[in-house]
């Protein structure tokens, strides 16, 4: 690997890269070089960006170290100004001779954070246009010499960048590629603000063009970057309608730091879903989509649908806003998916969620109604107990009746009502706890322990997210639960949870997964316990009072 990044090289030093390199080889025999070059932060221009996406077609099995002046050419070429020179750069960089040949790829270029778009005030549009034409042609592959992985991170590159790119993209399929590996697999353009819904549409239109082998794992792109692009819903559902079209057609995606919604996500999960019924394969292998803060429940629900049937493998929607009915629904996929009698033929599955960031603990505070309700509820809880230990041993008559016949307390509580019932909602469940719940619903834990020899493994990234010491211990109870009667390694990362998880070895227990972990058995038998308890307080509060009146919250 070459790194020269931070360097202030310019456009003539980073050309003079690519004729030191065949200055270095000797030998009588042909040599070929596979090369990563990270140039970032160099001050590349958009015209020198273009000679020098030239100046790499040209390197493959047409260079020779008897004529390296022609990069000298290309210099004076930028040092001149003159824009029309530099639309000939192929042109000006083919080397022909007869000396000894030396082949250079690039397999990996990052030319990041260099203004080579159109999105800076210096840019010329000409030469920006120029840039766009080389780019397209780099794509394209005809030469057979693209970089496997091109990064053009924060470039200031906008949707004119995307279409070049997108047709790039569309007429490579013309050429016969003898080096498959020769060929643009990952793009990376996080941190371009300026390409937009605009642009992405571009890149999405053609993905959805470009034919399918229809093999699973057979990818347009390994991995698409448009983090931090100012993508929106519209954007995302030009990428829904694309792997709908064309499943399969990006493997992993980072939508990752943009302003996508729960609607977009909803329409992205559908095609993803649809992608699956169509071809019965696997859509997706990873979607980031973390720090987009307007998915909340609903997003997440719709896309724990999309795992549930098998469209995409992993997913990270860290530091969104998903509370404890996001993690119900996670709850609900996970047991539909491993709840019941696998198949002995079924393929073993990974699976991948990532919530950390997001609060799914239990909140600390309350709100001032619901306290003094709660004061209320508990005082006649209280009386109504004591009276009836009172008349057990005949001494009703201490008493001066039950704390709910009074008609002003009666009218107090119902004034209170629809100010509690509407901060009720409003408090949020703790999302490990109810993950318990609902794996213990969906898995029969009647049944025998199966043969631990599948391979079934679920991992949870699930760091600051609030949790108590009760909700640790409700997740090392699903640990066990899942381990024990669904035979799948649920492994969870719980650490930067405060206090909760102060102690390293619960935090490793936990990520590693072991059901038969005595640490995790512990933390099982505590949750197992502490929620009989309040199991049994739950059913005499409820036959006094009706279950309208109780904050389960508040008690527990």
């Amino acid at each position: 690997m070459i790194d020269v990044s931070a360097s202030s090289l310019g456009d003539k030093g980073l050309l003079s890269i690519l004729d030191s390199l065949l200055e270095s080889q000797d030998g009588n025999e042909p040599t070929t070089m596979e090369v990563s070059l990270e140039a970032r932060m160099n001050h590349l221009s958009p015209t020198g960006a273009s000679i020098f996406l030239e100046r790499i077609m040209n390197l493959n099995g047409v260079l020779n170290t008897t004529n390296v002046d022609n990069a000298t050419d290309a210099m004076e070429v930028i040092e001149s100004g003159d824009d029309q020179d530099a639309t000939i750069g192929g042109k000006s960089l083919n080397l022909d001779g007869d000396g000894l040949k030396t082949t250079i790829y690039i397999d990996a270029l990052d030319i990041g954070l260099n203004h080579i778009g159109i999105g800076h005030g210096r840019t010329n549009k000409k030469a920006a246009s120029e840039m766009h034409k080389s780019l397209r042609k780099l794509v394209e592959n005809e030469s057979e010499c693209c970089p496997r992985v091109l990064r053009m991170d924060a470039c200031g590159l906008g949707a004119p960048s995307c279409r070049a790119i997108g047709k790039g993209l569309i007429n490579r399929q013309n050429h016969v590629i003898r080096e498959p590996k020769r060929s643009l697999r990952k793009l990376y353009l996080g941190g371009n603000s300026g390409i937009g819904d605009g642009g992405v549409a571009a890149l999405a239109a053609a993905l959805r063009t470009i034919p399918s082998s229809g093999k699973e794992g057979d990818a347009i792109l390994d991995e698409l970057d448009l983090s931090a692009c100012g993508v929106g819903d519209a954007g995302v559902g030009a990428l829904a309608m694309a792997i709908e079209s064309n499943p399969g057609c990006v493997k992993r995606l980072d939508l990752s730091n943009n302003d996508i919604s729960d609607e977009g996500i909803i329409a992205f999960s559908k095609g993803l879903i649809n992608g699956y019924q169509n071809s019965r394969m696997c859509c997706m292998d990873s979607l980031d989509i973390s720090n987009n803060v307007d998915i909340g429940d609903e997003g997440a629900e719709a896309l724990f649908d999309a795992l549930e049937c098998g469209a995409i493998r992993s997913i990270s929607l860290r530091s969104c806003s998903i509370r404890w009915r996001g993690v119900v629904a996670l709850g609900t996929s996970l047991g539909n998916m491993f709840g019941s009698e696998m198949k002995d033929d079924a393929r073993p599955r990974t699976i991948e969620i990532d919530l950390s960031g997001n609060c799914i603990g239990k909140e600390e505070k309350k709100k001032k109604a619901s306290v003094q309700t709660n004061m209320m509820n508990s005082m006649s809880f209280i009386g109504k107990r004591l009276k009836s230990g009172l008349k057990d041993v005949g001494l009703s008559s201490m008493m001066m009746g039950s704390s709910m016949e009074s008609d002003d307390e009666a009218e107090l509580m119902d004034s209170m009502g629809s100010e509690f019932a509407d901060d009720q909602a409003s408090i949020s469940r703790c999302g490990a706890a109810e993950l318990f719940t609902i794996l213990s619903q969906d898995i029969d834990t009647s049944s025998k322990t199966r043969a631990p020899t599948t391979k079934n493994k679920v991992k949870l990234g699930m760091r600051m997210c609030n949790f108590d010491e009760r909700g640790i211990d409700a997740i090392g109870a699903s640990c066990v639960l899942f381990g024990d009667h669904a035979n799948v390694q649920l492994c969870v990362d719980c650490e930067m949870n405060g206090d909760a998880c102060e102690d390293k070895s619960v935090a490793k227990a936990l990520l590693n997964g072991d059901f038969k972990n005595n640490l995790l058995i512990e933390l099982a038998k505590r949750h197992v316990e502490v929620t009989d308890g309040y199991n049994d307080f739950d059913e005499d509060y409820i036959d006094d009072f009706g279950e309208d009146s109780y904050d389960r919250e508040y008690y527990h």
